[in-house]
C-alpha cells in the first residue's frame, strides 16, 4: 500500500497562515476582553452600595419578597382551618413522606423522638392520601444516597 503526500501549494499555505493569524487575534481580543474589568478595577471589588446599613435594607426587601412568594399556602381566602367534615387531604411535596428535621442553635430538633408528617396529621384527625403518599415514598430521589457526600451531613444533620 503506497501512501501519497500532497504538496501544499503556495496559495494553500497562504490561506493557513492567514487562519492562524486570525485565529490568534480572536483569542487575544478574547483574553482581553474578559479580563477587562480587573484591568478596569485593578483587581479590586466595589459595591453597588454606599454603605452596610443600604446592604441590610436592601437584603431586608428581598428576603420579605422571598418569603411573601414561598407563603403562598397562608393566603387563606376561607379554606383554612378544614371545614369539619374534611377528613382526607393530600400532602405535596418530594420530602413529604421523609421531612428533613433541622436546626442549629436553639432551633435544633431531636429527629428520632419528632413524629412524622403523617402522624402529626393523624394525631389530628386527617388522612393522608395513600396513593400520593406511596409516590413520594418510592420516590428514591428524596432519599439520601449513602454514597452522596451530602448523604453523611444529612443523617449527622437529623440525628442532632
Amino acid at each position: 500500500m503506497t501512501t501519497s503526500k500532497k504538496k501544499m501549494t503556495g496559495r494553500s499555505k497562504l490561506v493557513v497562515v492567514l487562519l492562524a493569524m486570525l485565529l490568534a487575534v480572536a483569542m487575544t481580543f478574547s483574553v482581553t476582553t474578559a479580563f477587562a474589568d480587573v484591568l478596569k478595577y485593578d483587581g479590586k471589588f466595589y459595591s453597588d452600595f454606599e454603605d452596610h446599613d443600604e446592604v441590610v435594607e436592601v437584603a431586608s426587601e428581598l428576603n420579605i419578597q422571598i418569603a411573601s412568594e414561598g407563603m403562598v399556602l397562608l393566603k387563606n381566602n376561607g379554606v383554612l382551618p378544614f371545614k369539619n367534615d374534611v377528613k382526607n387531604i393530600s400532602v405535596f411535596g418530594r420530602r413529604s413522606d421523609n421531612l428533613l428535621l433541622a436546626g442549629t442553635g436553639t432551633g435544633s430538633v431531636k429527629a428520632d423522638t419528632a413524629p412524622s408528617l403523617e402522624k402529626s396529621l393523624n394525631d389530628a384527625g386527617y388522612f393522608i392520601n395513600p396513593a400520593l403518599r406511596s409516590l413520594y415514598a418510592s420516590d428514591t430521589t428524596s432519599k439520601p444516597d449513602p454514597k452522596d457526600e451530602y448523604a453523611e451531613f444529612e443523617r449527622n444533620v437529623t440525628d442532632s
